[in-house]
């Protein structure tokens, strides 16, 4: 009986070890890309043509193919374009003004991320925003109508990226004697995780016990950038809003860099604006003191920000006579 129980412990054990070993090369790595949250209509929904009497739907697939996750209610899909009075069955969470009708995501969608060592992307979550049993209540004009369709999502994003740097000090710069560890200026490569919004340049140079550092921030997503104080509430945000991006971090290892010409809301938080989709932010840090020679570090950035795109249909609508 003995015998039997040190069998099944080892067999356990060894079932565990196996167990933990495929655990260990699911770690996700970060996905490259310029997508967020990417909307499409269904098929069918609407239809390309339909009758006046016959009833029809509208489904909007959002799915998640960045690596941010989005959580309850920081996602909306807007149905725009149509008149209250022209529909019947169109539903609306808080009804504005004629020509929105507004649904937000009901359950958190997490973002995609890859799997090196299988070589394989695990697809971000995904949910479908409907409305259902519309129907179209115009007159037709001579027997016949077209109607176009704006689905618009608005939500809240965010952006991870860093960049290997050289740290050095003034007697190592000076210093010509020795081969480099680490290039000192020029730029850096950057690496941003999947999002619409990046840190698409980063360049450093060396100043006295210190350095400087240039970062462009950019929209590459196609869509727009907008004040995430204003929630999903994106549709008609005043110049103001537009292409605000905030700051949640700068760090040199785990030391925040707080020297950067960004500028502070009204509650201090830090953001930049970005004209024509880029922004430039110039950050110092002083290292009197801390190091000698070159040594190698890393900078991190997380940016957060809304982001809102728009997807188009057309439907045209038969008279059954």
């Amino acid at each position: 009986m003995k015998k039997l129980s040190l069998v099944y412990i080892a067999v356990l054990f060894t079932f565990v070890f196996i167990f933990s070993g495929c655990t260990q090369q699911q770690e996700p790595t970060r996905l490259i890309g310029t997508d967020g949250l990417v909307i499409s209509f269904g098929p069918g929904a609407p239809p390309p043509d339909m009758y006046k009497d016959d009833p029809f739907d509208i489904s909007v697939l959002a799915e998640n193919k960045g690596s941010a996750d989005i959580a309850t209610g920081n996602a909306a899909v807007f149905i725009k374009g149509v008149l209250f009075e022209g529909y019947d069955g169109l539903q609306d969470e808080n009804p504005k003004a004629e020509g929105y009708y507004k649904k937000s995501n009901s359950l958190e969608l997490l973002g995609a991320y890859k799997v090196e060592e299988q070589d394989k992307i695990i697809a971000g979550d995904l949910e479908n925003f409907d409305w259902i049993r519309i129907k179209y209540l115009v007159p037709l004009t001579y027997g016949k109508d077209s109607t176009t369709f704006v689905a618009q999502s608005c939500y809240l994003y965010n952006t991870e990226a860093d960049a290997d740097i050289c740290l050095a000090s003034r007697n190592a710069l000076l210093d010509t004697t020795g081969g480099a560890q680490c290039e000192v200026s020029g730029e850096k490569d950057t690496d941003n995780n999947a999002a619409p919004v990046q840190v698409t340049r980063l360049v450093e140079y060396p100043k006295g016990d210190g350095f400087r550092a240039e970062l462009d921030i950019q929209n590459v997503g196609g869509g727009k950038i907008y004040n995430s104080d204003l929630g999903t509430d994106c549709l008609d945000y005043e110049r103001k809003d537009n292409g605000i991006v905030y700051i949640d971090h700068i760090l040199l290892g785990n030391t925040p860099i707080e020297t950067c010409n960004w500028r502070l809301d009204d509650s201090g938080r830090k953001y930049i604006q970005l004209r024509d989709g880029l922004g430039r932010l110039s950050c110092r840090y002083d290292m009197t003191g801390k190091i000698s020679g070159k040594v190698e570090g890393k900078i991190s950035i997380k940016l957060s920000y809304g982001y809102t795109k728009s997807i188009y249909t057309n439907m045209d609508i038969k008279s059954i006579i």
